[in-house]
């Protein structure tokens, strides 16, 4: 696989480049990108400043055809020199903008967490590319101000919690698009013999085998017990967790979201392989039988390049990102 990188969608700089990597995780928005990239006489004439453009172009070995996987805006430049000056570049995608700015919202009750996608979205000029239904209504937000990924946040995590399936947002060269976790189209194979390792993890640590839901308060009162659900607390012992969510306004919600929170103990797994470049969080893969939901990986691009990778199973990344 080779690569190419273009400044401001005029410059190839592919050149200068000594090392590239891509990183995609669950407890993100942006997708981003990481240069190290030499300087040279004709660089330093011309400069390189935030604010610009880096777009990343892929090429398969056994293709003539690129693919553009990051269109992006340098946010953050680090320069060192020794015997020759390098910078250390950061780049974002377009959905940086929505982890980094704030509004303020008031939403009505009946809306889906897709509608108000597009009204984030279409606020601050972020292009949409695939937005389906998700088909579960809202609850009234409270106004208030915050930034726009917890906002989106806030949303699809109540749409999990209603019994909606688990969304997260991915932006593409093509648009923002609000992804089903697991839907991939093409799910990896993932075979040991191309490992350079692999890590199994599991713990107890933050299990549930209890779950209280709570109503909202009155003034002075505890707050009412809408459900209660118990799991292996014969094999685990009692280790209690409590959802209080004004949200919540039924009994039937309620016993939803506490069964969503129970848990047993925690699994997932890590490692370090051949570098799949399409690969993003939020895609099953497989390995050794298993349909994992990936939660972070991080491209470092090259021939055949290298590939880090964390998964777990669809209940792990439900309780561990919806709840």
């Amino acid at each position: 696989m080779t690569f190419q990188v273009v400044l401001n969608q005029d410059r190839d700089i592919t050149d200068l480049i000594e090392k590239l990597s891509l990183t995609d995780s669950m407890d993100q928005v942006a997708y981003s990108a990481e240069l190290t990239l030499i300087v040279t006489e004709d660089l330093q004439k011309t400069g390189i400043h935030n604010g610009q453009t880096i777009q990343v172009f892929v090429q398969e070995s056994d293709s003539t055809t690129q693919t553009e996987v990051i269109h992006g805006v340098i946010w953050h430049i680090e320069s060192t020199k020794r015997a020759t000056k390098r910078l250390e570049i950061t780049v974002y995608d377009l959905s940086k903008y929505l982890t980094e700015s704030e509004e303020e919202y008031l939403f009505t009750s009946g809306q889906t967490a897709n509608q108000r996608l597009k009204e984030y979205a279409n606020d601050w000029n972020i292009p949409l590319w695939k937005v389906p239904d998700t088909q579960i209504s809202l609850a009234k937000s409270n106004i208030a101000v915050k930034k726009l990924s917890s906002w989106i946040q806030s949303d699809l995590h109540e749409t999990a919690n209603k019994g909606g399936k688990l969304y997260r947002v991915r932006m593409w060269p093509k648009g923002l698009e609000l992804f089903e976790l697991g839907s991939n189209e093409v799910v990896w194979e993932i075979n040991e013999d191309i490992f350079e390792e692999i890590k199994q993890t599991r713990t107890l640590n933050n299990i549930a085998t209890k779950v209280k839901v709570l109503g909202k308060s009155q003034d002075k009162q505890s707050s009412p017990v809408l459900a209660v659900e118990e799991g292996e607390t014969n094999k685990y012992g009692t280790l209690q967790k409590i959802i209080q969510d004004s949200n919540m306004t039924t009994a039937t919600e309620a016993k939803k979201a506490a069964q969503a929170k129970l848990s047993g103990y925690q699994e997932n797994f890590s490692a370090v392989t051949v570098d799949i470049h399409s690969i993003r969080a939020g895609d099953l893969v497989h390995i050794n039988n298993l349909d994992l939901i990936v939660t972070f990986v991080r491209h470092e691009l090259g021939n055949p390049g290298r590939m880090e990778i964390k998964m777990g199973s669809n209940e792990y990344v439900k309780r561990r990102y919806f709840t």
